[in-house]
């Protein structure tokens, strides 16, 4: 995709500043990949998630903290 002259892959491609206005960009190029919604998640330290699986594309962008994530597939 290409967006103001430079091609990205991910939405967080070129974003450096991870304030509200990088969300905001992250959030637009995003949606130019064509991705429908962008969502904030917040979770407490040590939170663990069951496996699980989605059914459509997923991008992240972390920015607070670390995040672990194991792929099967």
């Amino acid at each position: 995709m290409d967006i103001k002259g430079t091609t990205i892959q991910h939405a967080a491609d070129g974003i450096s500043d991870f304030s509200e206005a990088g969300f905001a960009r992250f959030g637009e190029q995003a949606k130019h990949l064509g991705f429908d919604e962008v969502l904030k998640r917040r979770w407490d330290p040590g939170v663990f998630l069951d496996t699980h699986t989605h059914s459509f594309a997923v991008q992240a962008l972390v920015v607070e903290g670390s995040m672990w994530l194991d792929l099967d597939g």
